[in-house]
């Protein structure tokens, strides 16, 4: 879990931050900007909370992993997986939906490849 949240988690929110919300700032459509906009900085604020709950929850995993505390409350993961949850719906439900509508396959392209090249992966032409 540790692993996953520092590595694959970490690298979706920059795949978000850097390729894909100013990507949709910068094709959706003049009357859907400022729409758009906003739905960025709410998602660029979970980034910043859902980090921050990481931390908090991180430094209680490896505390029992290495000595065995007891120190991460059922809250506290509750709390984090809810606002997992939240942004994840946000993500379906409206990221997803607009880029589908508003990027076209160079835009696609590109994210995917800056997203290959952040995690170290060779792309293999289509």
């Amino acid at each position: 879990m540790v692993r996953f949240f520092d590595t694959a988690a970490a690298a979706h929110h920059c795949d978000e931050e850097e390729d894909l919300f100013p990507a949709l700032i910068a094709s959706v459509p003049r009357q859907d900007l400022e729409a758009t906009r906003s739905l960025v900085a709410r998602l660029r604020a979970d980034h910043v909370r859902l980090g921050a709950l990481w931390r908090d929850m991180r430094r209680q995993l490896v505390l029992l992993a290495a000595v065995g505390s007891r120190g991460l409350a059922a809250s506290q993961a509750a709390e984090f997986r809810q606002a997992y949850e939240r942004h994840i719906a946000i993500e379906e439900s409206e990221v997803l939906p607009l880029a589908q509508r508003v990027l076209g396959a160079t835009s696609v392209a590109a994210i995917g490849a800056h997203m290959a090249q952040r995690r170290g992966v060779r792309r293999v032409a289509a």
